[in-house]
């Protein structure tokens, strides 16, 4: 009987001692309960977190590719610094495929160790297959990159290196300790897809040297010069020889309207070859975006494409004689470029017998019969027309790349080629990169090659 009095009365005092805490105490205490008794709320956070990894992740990678092109300009002017006699693309190549590396890390790495949290798996193991899928998922960069840039190498080291990963993968599924095969195989792997690009970089192709700077000039300094450094065909016609000048033509500006169309002023520049003094200009209003091409004759005036159309002299005055209606409308049509599939040929005809075929990495000279005089492969794989001398002994190709939105280049360089041969004789790395591509041109004997831009504008003598 005392027994059962006893319990009551410490009941009792249970009782009032729980009805006598303060509302924070009593908030903790709950919480406490909340914590113990609902362990599931714990786990639905924690898959919260492997949902929100992903799109975190993705983001994550995204700013880092967009930040990545930023290093690109500075790495090619550090190699060049430092003395490798590579090409650009050589020197990109490895940073590329460490960038693709490093996202893919990005986009797998978080996700992976979210799992670890949530599924209590050890850490070591979840890192592990985090980096075998971001090696797959480099193997897949490199395999297009590697068939874009038809390197073989490089598509034998992807298939190497993901047979290495997936190896790993199946010994470790094997029972093979601790992950180690695993984490062993995929470095190997990633290793193996970085070996052709670092082969290709220590023995770089040897290049033509760069022919001798006859002079330069700034004909209008200007930080945007999108509309001066056009398509691949306005970059040949927009500078040209006449006699013994040099004319160049740009939009030099705004000029209002004339109340239905903008207006640009178009001036024309004739510089003396042998010093590179500006001897003449003229300016005249026309439609803002239509260029006013530039042609050379081979009596040493320039048909100016203009509204009206003008035959000038080399000094800019007009000549005796103007450009007819029907000439005009002929260099109109020459002007519309064909768009060639990635192995078609296309035709160079100059005045001398043979043409030139650029096309799948290579260069025919063949003669106007179509029977093959010399075959010979393009420098860099790659390279856009750039003109040709009059006289067909020299031709020229232009190399660039691009990136960024709005797009700004990376490198440009102009390969000289001897036009009976094939062969490559000069390269002429460009310093002040345009907005596009460079104007170049040949003088018609093929001696000098002119390249440049409004902001920098080069004779070279070629050898």
């Amino acid at each position: 009987m005392k027994y059962k009095v006893k319990s009551r009365v410490a009941l009792n005092i249970r009782i009032e001692g729980s009805t006598g805490q303060s509302p924070a105490d009593r908030l903790g205490a709950d919480g406490l309960y909340f914590r113990l008794m609902s362990p599931r709320l714990g786990t639905a956070l924690k898959w919260l977190l492997v949902l929100v990894a992903p799109p975190a992740s993705l983001v994550a990678a995204m700013t880092a590719m967009e930040v990545s092109i930023l290093f690109d300009p500075p790495s090619i002017a550090w190699a060049s610094a430092l003395g490798i006699k590579a090409s650009p693309p050589l020197v990109l190549r490895p940073l590329h495929l460490l960038v693709a590396l490093g996202i893919a890390l990005i986009l797998v790495l978080p996700t992976a160790l979210s799992i670890a949290l949530v599924r209590r798996i050890r850490l070591r193991v979840c890192m592990t297959w985090g980096v075998s899928i971001a090696a797959l998922l480099t193997a897949i960069f490199e395999w297009f990159a590697a068939r874009d840039s038809s390197s073989h190498a490089a598509q034998w080291a992807v298939a190497i290196g993901v047979t290495l990963v997936i190896a790993g993968i199946m010994l470790e599924r094997l029972g093979s300790p601790k992950y180690r095969a695993q984490t062993l195989a995929s470095i190997l792997g990633v290793l193996i897809l970085f070996a052709p690009s670092v082969a290709a970089l220590a023995h770089p192709t040897k290049y033509p040297a760069e022919p001798q700077k006859v002079w330069t000039v700034v004909p209008q300094e200007e930080t945007w010069q999108g509309m001066n450094t056009g398509s691949e065909y306005a970059a040949t016609r927009q500078v040209v020889f006449a006699g013994d000048r040099l004319i160049v033509v740009f939009d030099a500006g705004s000029a209002g309207d004339d109340g239905k169309w903008p207006l640009s002023n178009y001036q024309l520049l004739s510089f003396d070859i042998a010093t590179g003094v500006k001897k003449n200009d003229l300016t005249f209003p026309g439609r803002w975006g239509t260029m006013p091409y530039i042609y050379g004759t081979d009596d040493g005036h320039i048909d100016v494409q203009s509204s009206p159309p003008r035959r000038l002299n080399p000094d800019l005055t007009p000549a005796l004689e103007a450009v007819s209606t029907l000439s005009a409308k002929a260099s109109e049509k020459e002007a519309v470029a064909k768009t060639l599939d990635k192995c078609e040929f296309n035709p160079r005809i100059p005045v001398t017998l043979q043409s030139w075929q650029f096309g799948c990495s290579t260069i025919k000279i063949v003669d106007r019969e179509g029977r093959l005089l010399a075959e010979r492969p393009v420098v860099d794989g790659s390279g856009g027309f750039a003109g040709e001398s009059r006289d067909g002994s020299r031709f020229a190709l232009e190399s660039s790349s691009s990136e960024g939105d709005p797009s700004f280049l990376l490198y440009e360089h102009f390969t000289i080629y001897d036009g009976n041969t094939g062969n490559a004789i000069a390269m002429i790395p460009i310093k002040n990169l345009p907005e596009r591509q460079s104007w170049s041109a040949f003088s018609p004997d093929g001696k000098y090659f002119a390249v440049g831009n409004p902001n920098d504008l080069s004779l070279y003598r070629l050898p």
